[in-house]
């Protein structure tokens, strides 16, 4: 018998929006050395347009690009009901912008990148996500295991129950 609980999940793919050609393809290879599938747009439009979005992702957004900024291409998506997690990638962020991406649960990372702070941010978005998936999903089988116990529960029978409404009900 197959253990659902032990399948592999999906790859999760981290799709790189930035109208840098150099940065955007220098993030695919090293995020790919990080063993990520990776999939680069010049641009939010190009992302928009894209009718084959992976359900299991994580965005990675310059903020300044011509058309769209990045929360604007993170706000266009989840008006199409996408919430993956994104991070912000800008330089010298100030602290409204801060605040709009705090507010849209964006987290941000300056370029330019020191270490591992773009890989580590990517990484604690998807565990979080991952955490609140698998705490949603304990939620409901939570809630289908309680309804189906009170299903198959026999239903209790109070003879001094159905003796008090008789009394009360009228008699001919």
């Amino acid at each position: 018998m197959e253990n659902r609980e032990h399948q592999t999940q999906p790859p999760v793919t981290v799709l790189v929006i930035d109208d840098d050609c150099a940065v955007r393809n220098s993030l695919k290879f090293s995020l790919e050395l990080e063993g990520f599938s990776v999939r680069i747009y010049a641009d939010g439009r190009a992302l928009l347009d894209d009718a084959h979005l992976p359900a299991n992702g994580c965005l990675v957004v310059d903020q300044m690009m011509p058309e769209m900024s990045g929360l604007d291409v993170v706000g266009a998506l989840r008006l199409r009901g996408i919430s993956m997690p994104a991070v912000l990638v800008t330089s010298g962020a100030s602290g409204p912008l801060r605040q709009r991406a705090a507010a849209a649960g964006v987290a941000v990372v300056e370029k330019p990148f020191f270490g591992n702070a773009l890989v580590d941010a990517i990484r604690e978005l998807l565990t979080a996500g991952s955490v609140w998936i698998n705490h949603e999903r304990q939620v409901l089988l939570t809630r289908r295991s309680e309804r189906e116990r009170r299903f198959r529960e026999p239903a209790l029978r109070r003879p001094a129950l159905l003796d008090d409404l008789s009394d009360d009900a009228p008699r001919p």
